[in-house]
């Protein structure tokens, strides 16, 4: 979750403010804080006022979902069947697909594969008919003039309902310009948006505030200078000098010591005559703000890392952009996720157009991180599950048992949160009764033990996907420092998470979803166009169906098992290559030749979909 946590970060910090100029850019510095030592509970306040904010806009928002899909039902009442049978024929195609595999591991009777690929080009015009007739609907649906006048006739209404949350219940004034950035991303999604559920740390000592995750936020009008964000002059942000004692170090729950050099005072609300408020946080100052920003805002974040706070501040400010030198050369990345033998994970392929190219691997430390991981989980399902068995065999043979735990506890052989359990024995701890000496013991021990290795789970999972995060934009930085031009794939990775096991192999993909999770190309590719646009690169995405089962040097397309062998000889004209440098060959060519995004690989028709260019999850080596 880190890593998508990050990257939420980085979108946020983004939208805070737009480039003025082509002369100065838009930069984001993150530092480490220290929990709040003024107005702690102001600040859980305004965190909780912001989730209850944003759930109340959610509502908002699948409301007039709901009824605009009403009223496009009563004005083009054709469109719901028509939904409904692009979803049955997808469905029936991936079923297909999937035997079509099957078939050829197991039987491998070409006329049985030859019929079943001719009833799949039969579902596949199907579904493609299915989609232009929806296509042509939801057009007559936009051309309506009716549909669009009650359209925008509940957009007011929305706008309204808006304002009216916004009055009672929104939180201070940055902090509620973070809520509705985030609303409007989600109103742009086409799924309906998902309420936000807080996770907050289990109150492991009743003095500490469960304060969960959630951010704070001010906006500075008109930017404020470096200098002046230092010299403690600001009604909204500011930054000053720790006391001594700070600037010894504190000890941390793990016995380390956190020097913090300055404190980060940021504006939670007005007193009275609009007296600012200020939070006041202990700040870890790497490195100084540059000569010559002008802040823009400031974001402070607060994420619960198993049981414990991390905290930190991202300032977002504007600054001169720095001249790049001139660059020429271009390079292709082809995206997937192998092992290697050396235990690391292979993320991409890059091949330039000077005939340099070579692999980029997650280090085998990371992976061995994240497999570590994945023992701690499975260690405390086991005692899960162990001890959910024997407290579902001693509840009925109980001769005493009270209302809460009875409340608590209801169909308890379905339980699958472990922190549901912890919270009932926390509270079974303050609250024992006669005839729970035999169980609770046991309980109790349970629960030392999960606290324990959740958090250890959960810190080693977050140090590893720090450290992979911290490789791939070392990776992404050298490519986007050394080439002009960045050639990318359209490929949709979110479309590999949701492949189906084949018939009769339930457990097939399990390795390939690990090694997909382990290796996050998609988090790879966001970092390599980032990394590109901030070093005046220019990115490209080409369209790469075909790129793999063709061969770069002659063109000829090639059929073998491309899950298990990572080599293949081309039939055509004998040339022995890796079916991921092909596959970067193929999407250097492409540019190189400048051909536009649609241009197809010779032989290839089918656009980069799940059954166009077959890379994905591959087979554990």
């Amino acid at each position: 979750m880190a890593d998508s946590l990050r990257v939420e970060e980085a979108a946020d910090d983004a939208l805070e403010v737009a480039e003025e100029g082509a002369d100065r850019s838009v930069r984001v510095e993150r530092y480490g804080l220290l929990p709040p030592t003024l107005l702690r509970e102001r600040v859980a306040s305004e965190m909780r006022a912001a989730a209850a904010y944003y759930n109340a806009l959610i509502s908002l928002e699948r409301c007039r979902r709901d009824v605009f899909r009403s009223l496009r039902r009563a004005y083009v009442p054709e469109i719901d069947p028509l939904e409904e049978e692009v979803v049955r024929r997808r469905e029936a195609l991936s079923a297909l697909r999937d035997q079509i595999k099957l078939t050829k591991r197991e039987v491998g009777a070409r006329d049985v594969v030859r019929a079943l690929s001719e009833q799949a080009t039969e579902e596949r015009t199907r579904l493609f008919a299915a989609k232009a007739a929806l296509k042509d609907a939801r057009a007559r649906a936009r051309d309506d003039a009716g549909l669009r006048e009650a359209a925008l006739a509940l957009e007011e209404r929305t706008k309204v309902w808006h304002k009216g949350l916004r009055r009672s219940i929104a939180p201070s004034w940055g902090t509620y310009l973070l809520v509705e950035r985030s609303i409007e991303q989600a109103r742009r999604a086409v799924v309906d948006p998902a309420y936000r559920r807080v996770r907050g740390k289990e109150r492991v000592s009743r003095q500490l505030e469960d304060l969960g995750q959630g951010a704070i936020g001010v906006q500075v009008q008109g930017g404020m200078t470096a200098e002046a964000l230092y010299a403690g002059t600001s009604t909204q942000l500011q930054i000053v000098d720790a006391p001594l004692s700070y600037r010894r170090g504190r000890r941390t729950p793990r016995g380390l010591r956190k020097c913090a050099t300055k404190m980060l005072r940021i504006r939670v609300g007005s007193g009275e005559g609009r007296v600012p408020v200020f939070a006041e946080f202990p700040l870890i100052h790497h490195r100084p703000l540059p000569e010559g920003a002008v802040i823009k805002g400031a974001t402070v974040r607060l994420q619960v890392v198993g049981m414990q706070e991390r905290w930190s501040v991202s300032i977002t400010y504007e600054a001169e952009c720095v001249p790049m030198p001139p660059r020429s050369g271009v390079v292709a990345l082809d995206l997937g996720w192998r092992k290697r033998p050396d235990g690391g994970l292979r993320v991409a392929y890059w091949v330039d157009d000077a005939g340099e190219h070579g692999e980029i691997v997650m280090p085998a430390s990371v992976r061995g991180r994240l497999r570590k991981c994945d023992d701690l989980r499975s260690i405390q399902d086991v005692l899960f599950n162990r001890v959910i068995r024997g407290l579902t065999r001693w509840l009925p043979k109980a001769l005493f048992v009270p209302k809460w735990l009875t409340a608590r506890t209801e169909r308890l052989d379905r339980w699958r949160s472990h922190a549901r359990l912890r919270r009932v024995v926390t509270h079974w701890r303050d609250n024992r009764f006669p005839g729970d000496w035999r169980v609770f013991p046991v309980l109790e021990r349970w629960l030392h033990r999960s606290r324990h290795l959740s958090q250890w789970e959960e810190n080693a999972r977050d140090n590893a996907l720090r450290q992979r995060h911290d490789a791939y934009c070392v990776v992404a930085a050298r490519l986007a420092r050394r080439y002009g031009v960045v050639v990318l794939e359209e490929f949709d990775l979110s479309a590999q998470k949701r492949l189906r096991p084949p018939a009769g192999e339930p457990d097939a993909p399990l390795a390939q979803r690990v090694q997909l999770h382990h290796a996050a190309p998609g988090e790879f590719r966001q970092i390599v166009t980032q990394a590109a646009q901030r070093e005046g690169a220019q990115v490209l995405k080409l369209d790469g169906a075909g790129t793999t089962s063709h061969c770069h040097a002659c063109g000829g397309a090639c059929d073998w098992d491309q899950n298990r062998d990572i080599h293949h000889t081309c039939e055509h004209c004998g040339t022995l290559w890796d079916q991921d440098y092909n596959a970067a060959m193929n999407l250097l060519r492409i540019f190189v030749k400048g051909e536009a995004a649609q241009t197809r690989v010779p032989g290839s028709t089918k656009k980069p979909t799940r059954f166009g260019k077959r890379k994905g999850p591959r087979a554990a080596e």
